[in-house]
């Protein structure tokens, strides 16, 4: 599911034939459908009603979270601040038009890996079929992606940057793009 959520042509029927296979996934999707943050709650009449409902970026969200959600023993502040840098990663990059939008969450979702497994970044995402974008955004903060996921870390903590171009627009959108991604990230929680 992973790897078809990275194609950026992927239809939505083929995500929902995905996810008839996997049981799992099909009860959160219907659960995530009749959730309060969501306001559908209305009946669902098969998987691929219920993809078309959420659209595909809410389905690549609920996807990611039930990876990093299966972790025993790993606090749901963990899952709250990958869910906030995945959002905010790719706010950032819609409104400054740098690196894709899908990639851009991705790499924020999964900067958190190294703490959720406890294994050096490099080892996992060697594991995973990542595009080399992605790899390199998260192994060494390198291209675009990796400059977008460099800027979060240290937004997040509070560190203000400034110098190029490209922190120049990122500074100019940061705040306000911020706090709808913690807001988004406690809705989808």
């Amino acid at each position: 599911m992973l790897i078809l959520l990275q194609d950026e042509n992927v239809t939505l029927d083929a995500i929902a034939e995905k996810i008839n296979t996997d049981l799992g996934l099909t009860y959160r999707l219907l659960r995530l459908v009749n959730s309060a943050a969501i306001g559908m709650r209305r009946k669902v009449e098969s998987v691929p009603d219920a993809v078309r409902m959420l659209g595909i970026n809410t389905i690549r969200s609920m996807v990611y979270l039930s990876a990093l959600t299966g972790v025993a023993g790993k606090p749901s502040a963990l899952i709250t601040t990958a869910m906030v840098r995945a959002r905010f990663a790719e706010l950032l990059s819609k409104k400054t038009g740098l690196g894709n939008p899908s990639s851009a969450f991705m790499v924020g979702l999964f900067s958190t890996l190294d703490a959720f497994y406890d294994q050096p970044i490099e080892q996992i995402v060697g594991e995973l079929p990542l595009s080399d974008s992605i790899i390199e955004a998260l192994v060494s903060r390198k291209g675009v992606l990796g400059e977008i996921l460099e800027y979060l870390v240290f937004y997040e903590r509070g560190m203000w940057l400034d110098g190029d171009e490209i922190t120049d627009k990122l500074n100019a959108c940061a705040p306000e793009l911020y706090v709808e991604a913690v807001n988004w990230a406690e809705k989808i929680a």
